[in-house]
């Protein structure tokens, strides 16, 4: 019965001091039981080094012998942690010891506590359990009455960069906050240890010790923590007030804490700038005490996990999750919306439906790293199938021209894209150690992404915080297998980057994770139709509401022969590698590789946002071959249903459709079966007069399997574009078991110009994609109408370029690309290049600002300042990395300024000064016998020396109108100050846009001012005092 009793007093204070620390009721607290030997043996593995880690019998002898001692934390029936002990008679006792015979100090009847060690499993060690498993430690030792004191011999983390300062020194030595420089020493220091000493001897494996152990101790009666802390609280946002900027404090304690081999970047995650557990406990005490804030909760940092959002939550800012792309759009406040005001040539149908292609970007064979690149290859007629490199694997070993060779591929060609090897892991902000076991299928998606977000004028560091969504095509994982063989030669674990690293899941979620998305985030793998599945599925998600902005992608590289041996035992691979698709001698498709991305927006919002619209998905389709001839066999019935299914979504008759861009792999079987589908659906009805022209990309760059269907996509809008169809390549004889005359199809064995069928219809295109799972997919594209190319009212006398990049070499190589590209399409507006180039590009530390009058001078200077000559209007620079945020101040001038038609051709141009200064007209009308706009912008400039602009009276009201008017243009360009002066008249405006003044009081008192200055008698001066 006593024993009862004394277990239950025990259980209760565990549970109330458990409670205490941990805030979550899923955490559960325990003695270890002999079962859990296993489980705590691979906790020891994970958490130490093999030269600091005990061995299983010690840890065996700690749960036999003093099973009270030690505790395990829980987190669903799993062990996450564990905290050891043991008693001995005195501290002194482990002077000449080393940790192996520490354990024989133990006696049941010691009066001081001695910490063994603390574990956390690797992957939660940043969400502070270590922190709070050692305070619970504590307090359920100040519980026991028979404990004097406790102890611990802990280690330093960075004493090799104090290296050769004497450690004895080094464990002392405190930074300006009065924390010690150990993250380690810290760490008990916060929890109220003293600093005693260093035993020599204690790891004598140890070498970046010295074979050292620190002697720390606890007064577990008469603790306080350093942080003032004890029990961890749940917090309420608060707003603090402090006389400092609230963003240079938190920007001053994260670098405070952070790794110096990072970079400081108040937008990116802490854990990213070497941020860890240990270094979150020290930031959360500088918080507390630079802000004036009490108790922190542990978990706050997960929620808020970059400075700015950290400081934004202490300013008592709502977090702004779920922005609207519509609101992030400059485009359509600069302007009144033409799209509103005009016919805007989309039908109903169109707007209701429609979903705008507004970007795109892509990676195929021949070095067509850009849809520019891509449409010159396809127009060019131009193949771009090779032998497999050696970079892939080595083809001699592999080749054997009979298909039936076990291990052997029967082609020795491909189509391969360059350089997948190369990746700028800094500028995503991934490590090294972590890029190279990173899939190249991820890496090339967060570069196609960037560029396709750009293509379409959009910052992607805009995006952050908005529900847009990502859909990617991926089928295959050859860098696993890669990955795989590598370490079993080697003879290696697999490290905590492989699951992440091949995951198809994650090549969606670190799109998300990147770009700060939080909308749908999707991998798709329906094989070879896994690039237009994701197309359609982003469609859908418009449509229903689930995102405004959706980016959908297919990707595919061949890495490893594996797949490449199991087709060509299939008879699935062309011999002479080359689909020669309809043809009579289709004997198979090649492999190829490649990644496309297109930026989707509803049609209506792509209209009000001014958004470049490319191409228009009227409808798509997705189906299954269901009970067919085989696995992987073609099922006619099945294209039929999902080619009807597309138009019926896109409200179109079949004989609107005037190209169709084919699966066309190249196979026997398949190319006969598409085509008697495309004849029952397309043929039905259709006229000689409206020949369907088919054709497939496939014959030029190969099948790039999961990427398929967005290199179909992507032609097809280039073409529609260019009001222009690609040869079909490899057509010499048509396959004997099909026929285009019941369609009637014609393939161009030549480019031709695409013609309408009627000059009152649109171009329309059919894409199809068709995976060996039995997954097929058709879109419906339309191209845009020629009224809705409607060019701005709005003419400069000058233009500003900025460009940026992350390392001088870049911007060098981006001024090069700007160049060339001005060179090769002097057809475009200068107004519109510089417009997408400063608002819809991220912003870097190198920096480059142009100032030209048209194209040409643009080149030129672009030109001399690769060269490194000096040029007028051109100005470049660097912002240091470590720097806070740029400091803007406004200054508003006083009398003295003014001019007659000041600002004119901003009131004619800009809608939102035009805005500001008529509101100020309409205030003033109370004030003033003379409107305000009839002083300003006189009908005769040549009186101007006569005209009431010069009357004090009307100076001041016209500067203050003027000043208040261009700040407010300022700020609709993003462009807010942090701090605004003023000198006279200009004092008025800089106190009402600082909230100090209603618009109404600043311009009745300005007028009040103006008008009592305006009565004194003329002759008087000045006197400054």
């Amino acid at each position: 019965m006593l024993e009862i009793n004394r277990y239950e007093t025990e259980m209760t204070l565990i549970n109330s001091i458990s409670l205490n620390c941990f805030e979550n009721n899923s955490y559960h607290l325990r003695h270890p039981k002999i079962e859990d030997l296993p489980d705590l043996i691979s906790l020891e593995r994970l958490c130490w080094s093999e030269n600091r880690r005990v061995d299983n019998e010690e840890i065996q002898r700690r749960i036999l012998k003093f099973p009270q001692g030690q505790f395990i934390l829980e987190l669903e029936d799993k062990i996450v942690g564990a905290i050891y002990s043991q008693r001995i008679d005195s501290p002194q006792l482990l002077e000449n010891k080393t940790y192996t015979q520490v354990p024989l100090l133990h006696t049941e009847s010691g009066v001081v506590v001695q910490f063994l060690a603390v574990n956390i499993l690797p992957e939660l060690q940043n969400q502070g359990l270590g922190d709070r498993l050692l305070e619970f430690m504590l307090q359920y030792c100040a519980h026991l009455s028979d404990i004097e004191r406790v102890v611990a011999v802990t280690l330093c983390r960075n004493y090799p960069d104090y290296s050769p300062m004497p450690m004895a020194e080094y464990i002392h030595k405190k930074n300006d906050s009065g924390l010690l420089v150990d993250p380690l020493l810290r760490f008990h220091q916060i929890h109220g240890a003293k600093i005693q000493k260093v035993l020599p001897g204690y790891r004598p494996k140890d070498i970046e010790n010295q074979g050292c152990g620190v002697l720390i101790e606890y007064d577990v009666h008469n603790r306080q923590r350093f942080d003032g802390v004890g029990a961890v609280e749940k917090n309420q946002q608060e707003k603090v007030e402090i006389e400092e900027d609230v963003d240079e404090v938190v920007a001053g304690c994260v670098r405070t804490v952070m790794n110096k081999k990072h970079s400081f970047d108040s937008e990116r995650p802490l854990m990213e700038m070497g941020i860890e557990s240990l270094e979150l406990l020290e930031l959360k005490y500088l918080l507390e005490k630079k802000l004036r804030v009490n108790k922190i909760d542990p978990h706050f940092f997960f929620k808020y996990g970059t400075p700015k959002a950290i400081a934004s939550y202490f300013k008592g800012e709502t977090p702004t999750k779920n922005k609207k792309i519509s609101k992030l759009s400059s485009k359509s406040s600069q302007t009144e919306s033409k799209a509103q005001k005009n016919n805007s040539g989309f039908s109903a149908a169109q707007l209701e439906n429609g979903v705008a292609i507004i970007g795109m970007a892509c990676r195929f064979p021949g070095d067509a790293d850009s849809s520019q690149k891509y449409w010159s290859l396809l127009r060019e007629g131009i193949d771009a199938i090779t032998e497999v490199p050696l970079n892939r694997w080595d083809i001699e070993k592999y080749y054997n021209s009979n298909k039936n060779k076990p291990g052997k591929i029967s082609s020795r060609y491909g189509g391969f894209i360059s350089e997948i090897d190369k990746f700028d892991a800094s500028f995503f902000q991934i490590s090294t150690r972590e890029a190279i076991n990173i899939d190249p299928q991820q890496r090339i998606l967060l570069e196609e992404h960037w560029n396709a977000l750009e293509n379409a004028g959009i910052n992607p560091e805009s995006l952050s915080g908005t529900e847009t969504g990502i859909f990617v095509g991926l089928a295959f994982h050859d860098y696993e297998q890669l990955q795989c063989k590598y370490y079993q030669e080697q003879e290696e674990d697999l490290n905590i980057y492989f699951a992440t690293g091949n995951s198809p899941a994650i090549s969606a979620g670190r799109l998300s994770y990147f770009l700060k998305l939080n909308g749908p985030s999707i991998t798709v793998d329906t094989a070879c139709s896994s690039g237009l599945s994701a197309v359609h599925l982003a469609c859908q998600s418009i449509r229903n509401g689930e995102c405004e902005l959706a980016l959908a992608s297919g990707v595919n590289l061949l890495l490893s022969p594996e797949l490449s041996i199991s087709f060509s035992q299939a008879g699935m691979l062309s011999p002479d590698g080359r689909c020669k698709t309809f043809d009579a001698s289709a004997n198979g498709y090649v492999r190829s590789e490649g990644c496309g991305v297109v930026v989707l927006k509803s049609l209506k919002q792509a209209i009000a946002d001014k958004d470049q619209i490319l191409a228009v998905v009227r409808g798509t389709a997705v189906n299954q071959d269901g009970a067919s001839n085989g696995m992987t066999a073609p099922n006619q019935s099945a294209q039929e249903a999902v080619i009807q299914k597309a138009l019926s979504v896109a409200g179109m008759s079949a004989d609107r459709v005037s190209y169709v861009e084919a699966h066309g792999t190249g196979t026997s079987l398949g190319d006969p079966v598409e085509i008697k589908a495309l004849e029952a659906v397309y043929g039905e009805n259709r006229s000689s007069e409206r020949p369907l022209t088919i054709g497939s990309v496939k014959t030029n760059i190969g099948h790039t399997e999961a990427a398929a269907g967005l290199a179909g996509l992507i032609k097809v809008v280039l073409s529609l574009q260019h009001k222009y169809i690609p040869p079909h390549l490899h057509l010499k004889e048509l396959n004997p078991y099909m026929s285009l005359a019941g369609i009637p199809g014609v393939i161009p064995i030549e480019g031709k110009p695409w013609e309408k069928y009627d000059a009152s219809e649109s171009r329309v295109a059919g894409v199809s994609s068709f995976g060996f799972s039995g997954t097929n997919t058709h879109v419906i594209l339309e191209e845009i109408p020629t009224e809705f190319r409607s060019k701005e009212d709005l003419e400069r006398d000058v233009h500003i370029l900025t460009l940026s990049a992350k390392t001088e070499k870049a911007l060098n190589e981006l001024v090069g690309h700007y160049q060339n590209y001005l060179e090769t399409n002097p057809e475009l507006e200068l107004a519109d290049i510089c417009y997408t180039a400063n608002t819809g590009r991220a912003q870097f530390n190198h920096r480059l600002g142009v100032i030209a009058k048209n194209s040409q001078e643009l080149t030129k200077k672009l030109q001399e300042h690769k060269a490194g000559e000096e040029a007028v209007g051109v100005f470049s620079g660097k912002l240091s990395n470590s720097s806070s945020s740029v400091k803007l101040a406004f200054l508003f001038t006083g009398q003295g300024s003014q001019y007659i038609d000041m600002g004119r051709q901003l009131y004619e141009t800009q809608a939102t000064f035009r805005q500001a200064l008529d509101e100020c007209n309409k205030i003033l009308g109370s004030y003033l016998e003379h409107p305000l706009l009839e002083v300003l912008y006189h009908q005769d400039a040549q009186k101007s020396s006569t005209s009431l602009i010069d009357q004090t009276g009307y100076t001041q009201p016209a500067l203050f109108a003027i000043e208040y008017a261009l700040f407010k243009l300022w700020e609709s360009w993003g462009i807010k100050p942090n701090v605004v002066m003023g000198h006279s008249v200009g004092e008025y405006v800089a106190a009402t846009v600082a909230g100090v003044f209603s618009l109404e009081d600043g311009l009745k008192l300005i007028a009040m001012r103006g008008r009592l200055m305006q009565q004194l008698p003329s002759g008087g001066g000045m006197l400054s005092v």
